[in-house]
């Protein structure tokens, strides 16, 4: 059973290995969004605030892997439009599911950003049931971004635009024992706030699934704007779009709706 509370683990981590050039290390893929996919809901292209964070979660994982005395990430990142063209190559393919070790199909993921951009998350969401296993998270059809609380709490971009989701789900295309970790917001900030929570997890603050399910690896989560007192900044209302990330608190502390 997938659990968040393991990410700081090397139990946890040692499930997902492989050899490479005689070291045990854990392959990882950080799939960033384009926003450029026909399937993209919103037609926008992504920010770079997407991707905050994830040099420092990569860094952690890799900590806790040497700490097992094992040779640590083989990291990898891509963009999901390279990343689903391999993988619908591969499905169409009478070789599918690749055995090919260093295929980033056979790699863990960390996934960044909602369907609406970023469209192996759509392929995670929809391949693994998401909503139907969890029964929480983003709902079918999962461009829409409809994100559902453990008591079917609806969570709209209008009235929560700082809201995003962290889960855990076991990668349903690869050939090896793999794990994604998906962390996304229907706005960059909610993105941003479920990736700084998958920090705490693997530093060990955190130590809980959902509250209200507790064998449900996903939580609900929200982060708080920052007003700055710089003179050069646009306005929050007058940013296009308005999650630009200049008006975001990295630091900012995390509120979990469940």
């Amino acid at each position: 059973m997938l659990s968040l509370s393991a990410l700081s683990t090397t139990e946890f981590w040692c499930q997902y290995t492989f050899e490479n050039d005689g070291t045990t290390q854990v392959p990882l893929v950080v799939v960033l969004p384009s926003g450029r996919h026909p399937n993209a809901g919103t037609g926008q292209l992504a920010l770079i605030s997407d991707a905050l964070f994830t040099h420092e979660v990569v860094l952690e994982i890799d900590r806790i892997i040497r700490s097992a005395s094992l040779g640590g990430v083989s990291l990898q990142t891509m963009l999901d439009i390279d990343y689903y063209e391999t993988l619908e190559r591969a499905q169409h393919s009478k070789h599918y599911p690749s055995e090919d070790p260093l295929s980033p199909l056979n790699a863990n993921l960390l996934l960044l950003a909602t369907a609406d951009i970023n469209i192996v998350v759509q392929a995670l969401l929809s391949q693994s049931d998401s909503y139907k296993k969890y029964g929480c998270g983003y709902a079918p059809p999962y461009e829409q971004c409809i994100l559902v609380g453990a008591k079917k709490k609806q969570y709209p971009g209008q009235a929560y635009p700082w809201v995003g989701a962290l889960g855990l789900y076991e990668v349903p295309w690869s050939h090896q024992k793999r794990v994604a970790i998906f962390s996304g917001g229907i706005f960059a900030v909610g993105t941003l706030a479920g990736t700084a929570l998958l920090l705490k997890y693997l530093r060990g603050e955190e130590r809980q699934n959902n509250r209200y399910l507790p064998t449900i690896p996903l939580k609900i989560v929200s982060a708080t704007p920052k007003d700055y007192d710089s003179t050069i900044l646009i306005p929050l209302h007058n940013c296009m779009p308005q999650h630009d990330l200049r008006n975001i608190d990295e630091d900012a502390g995390l509120t979990v709706h469940e």
